[in-house]
């Protein structure tokens, strides 16, 4: 189909587990979505709650929602794939069913895939929101909405600078033919898949970026995945770590031929690490955390547990590492200029992140509404 020739379809996938008091909010920011042709498969993954009974409803009440139930809970990496395997839409969301789309997000990525057929991916900004708390309201940025192209290998570079992950997931639109060529997520990877997705989509396209604009709502609340199976920063770290670690050990010959980006991931990822070592000696948590950080700064792989002995040592260490800390911050400050600085190579504060909103009274917000 040429791009242009006709309304752009998307389809949806919300995969569903004990979420059902937020399943309708979440399904209504799909199906009000203007400009395009939206279907919307609801994947409940043996809930003990309502989430079926809500999904059933909403898809009665609308031919464009489709249920299906698992009689047994297979896990998420596993309903996600489930659902990429089934969908028919030129371009695909995946979004959880705590999460919202922003009004004209989907006709914002669109219109750019469209335009341009070498993006693989597009995205924008987001918005956290605590749960039980009112959505947020109209946001003004410091610059006016706009997008960008950017060649799939900047981009890589850019992320491996930054060693983490930027995007939260449910703000991304997808190409659907080259999803399906690259295939789903990586059951090994269950907390970082989707580092590892966008690392493989930039490896095989371009990047879309809507800037100073949101395009999604992510609900914080204590039932999200990060605070009840990740909590610690170690499993994080170390879900990222394996991430880039599968990233270039399965196609380093297509994204990263020198090792230069690994080289940076690891440094990145390794800072990230001292940063939260200096963190728990400042407040006295010397536990095995701090044994698996330490790990991880000296780049020792394996198992990043850690005996009591390890602790007292990499304590003192440590100790001597936060008396350097007004250094650090002040390395830290000018490396983050030098990095947002015009003409600089590419980077993660001037490239790849999304802008986030300044907070307006609603009165100035109305008026720079009325403005645009």
């Amino acid at each position: 189909m040429p791009s242009g020739s006709a309304t752009p379809t998307v389809s949806i996938i919300i995969p569903c587990y004990n979420y059902g008091r937020y399943l309708r909010e979440c399904v209504a920011s799909v199906l009000s979505q203007e400009g395009v042709r939206v279907s919307v498969l609801i994947i409940d993954d043996a809930s003990t709650d309502d989430s079926f009974q809500v999904a059933a409803e909403l898809a009665a009440g609308d031919r464009r929602v489709c249920v299906e139930r698992h009689r047994t809970n297979k896990g998420h990496i596993a309903t996600y794939n489930e659902g990429l395997a089934r969908v028919s839409g030129r371009y695909t969301v995946l979004i959880s069913a705590d999460d919202l789309l922003a009004p004209g997000s989907l006709e914002r990525a669109t219109a750019l895939m469209e335009a341009h057929p070498s993006v693989g991916f597009v995205y924008g900004g987001n918005v956290r929101f605590r749960s039980g708390e009112q959505l947020p309201g109209p946001r003004v940025f410091p610059e006016p909405p706009s997008s960008q192209v950017q060649a799939g290998r900047e981009w890589l570079t850019a992320l491996c600078r930054a060693g983490r992950n930027i995007i939260a997931s449910p703000e991304v639109v997808v190409r659907t033919d080259l999803q399906q060529r690259l295939g789903g997520y990586r059951e090994e990877l269950p907390h970082s898949g989707d580092l590892e997705m966008w690392m493989r989509f930039a490896a095989h396209g371009d990047v879309g970026i809507c800037r100073n604009v949101v395009h999604a709502y992510v609900r914080d609340h204590d039932t999200n995945m990060q605070r009840t199976r990740f909590a610690s920063q170690v499993s994080r770290l170390v879900q990222r770590r394996d991430a880039f670690d599968y990233a270039f050990g399965h196609y380093r010959e297509k994204i990263d031929p020198t090792g230069r980006l690994r080289r940076a991931a690891d440094r990145s990822l390794r800072a990230d690490a001292m940063w939260w070592v200096l963190h728990c000696v400042y407040h006295r948590q010397l536990d095995a955390q701090l044994a698996g950080l330490l790990k991880l700064v000296l780049g020792v792989g394996g198992d990043p547990g850690g005996s009591p002995g390890k602790v007292r040592r990499g304590a003192r260490i440590a100790v001597r590492l936060l008396e350097m800390l007004p250094l650090l911050v002040r390395g830290a400050r000018r490396a983050r200029q030098d990095r947002a600085e015009p003409g600089q190579p590419a980077s993660f504060v001037s490239t790849i992140a999304v802008r986030r909103p300044i907070l307006v009274s609603p009165g100035i917000a109305d008026r720079a509404e009325h403005r645009a």
